[in-house]
């Protein structure tokens, strides 16, 4: 009876919350991009027309190499290694590692 008195959800939210921001955490070191990459993954506000994506890649000479999953998803090619800090896309989202990012979203089923 005492153990269950001293069960309550307060008790496990340390437990949970650690469990959810680890979760995150791991998914960023997953999906981050290299120090230095060709291609990357670029995640665009789903507002934006694609057009408006593709004017956007021209700020930096990326070329467009596919179509991700959602249309605001692009893989796209700089044809040479950069730092990805030197990549300043506007209105980008979100920079990813085009190899993580293509195996998970980039097949309709």
């Amino acid at each position: 009876m005492e153990l269950e008195d001293n069960f309550s959800l307060k008790n496990l939210a340390p437990a949970l919350l650690l469990i959810l921001f680890s979760s995150i955490y791991l998914a960023y070191m997953y999906f981050r991009p290299a120090e230095n990459a060709q291609q990357i993954a670029v995640l665009f506000p789903p507002t934006q027309t694609f057009q408006e994506n593709i004017n956007s890649l021209d700020s930096m000479n990326a070329r467009l190499v596919r179509i991700g999953y959602w249309d605001n998803l692009l893989i796209v090619d700089f044809g040479k290694n950069i730092p990805v800090a030197d990549i300043k896309i506007p209105s980008a989202f979100l920079l990813l590692d085009a190899i993580a990012t293509g195996s998970c979203f980039f097949t309709k089923t």
